[in-house]
């Protein structure tokens, strides 16, 4: 195996989806896991957001609302600050289901 894809939960590191939340015991998770994938020549794959936005978020909106951008951002800030030494830049991967409505006449 050369390359393993994993989803970095938003809920594990974020559990209320703001900075302020940060839970150490989920960056060590995730900095133990690409550590050892690291150190057996393994690629980490990071999924970023795949269908765990935190439950606190979900209930303003979740992607409906505009100020959702701010939350994803520090969520992703935080990751790359904590892993993005081991997880190159063609490593990162967003997972978004967009539904697309037809414009009214």
């Amino acid at each position: 195996m050369s390359h393993y894809r994993f989803s970095i939960a938003w809920s594990r590191l974020l559990p209320d989806g703001t900075k302020t939340s940060l839970n150490p015991a989920g960056v060590r998770y995730y900095n133990n896991l690409i550590n050892e994938l690291v150190a057996n020549g393994i690629t980490p794959m990071v999924t970023l957001y795949h269908w765990d936005l935190p439950q606190a978020l979900q209930e303003f909106g979740g992607f409906e609302n505009d100020t959702i951008v701010d939350y994803f951002n520090d969520y992703a800030r935080i990751c790359f600050e904590n892993f993005g030494d081991r997880v190159s830049k063609s490593g990162w991967k967003f997972s978004c289901l967009v539904t697309l409505y037809p414009l009214a006449h």
